[in-house]
């Protein structure tokens, strides 16, 4: 569901290495507002999936700051790992999220109504 008038346009690139050598290909996620038609928040907005979308797992937003019109936001995890045998944890960035203000408006609205919901049910024994 889409609470306000503006229809957000997603353009990614994903960074990969592959290979022996380590070749890579760079990353880009370029977040545009697009009017649409109707601004009922009510009314459901059509999404495709381009099967190359990623799923971003994390769990901290530890920096974030902005640059004239823009939001900018490092998403990060730990992990755990051996180093010269012993084990140690480090917290590396998985994300860094761009968008203008009307994204991070809605951006902030989906979260926010996302957390009402998730307060509202109980959680399901597995």
């Amino acid at each position: 569901m889409c609470s306000t008038g503006v229809r957000l346009v997603v353009i990614t690139c994903s960074r990969y290495r592959f290979g022996s050598r380590g070749q890579s290909a760079l990353l880009e996620a370029i977040i545009m507002p697009t009017k649409i038609e109707s601004t009922d928040p009510n009314e459901p907005i059509d999404t495709s999936d381009p099967s190359v979308a990623p799923f971003i797992y994390f769990e901290a937003a530890p920096c974030f700051g902005t640059i004239p019109g823009m939001v900018r936001i490092t998403l990060s995890a730990s992990r755990v790992l051996t180093k010269a045998g012993s084990v140690i944890q480090d917290d590396i960035a998985v994300a860094h999220l761009r968008c203008n203000v009307i994204a991070a408006r809605a951006l902030k609205d989906s979260l926010e109504k996302a957390l009402l919901m998730a307060e509202q049910s109980p959680p399901k024994a597995n």
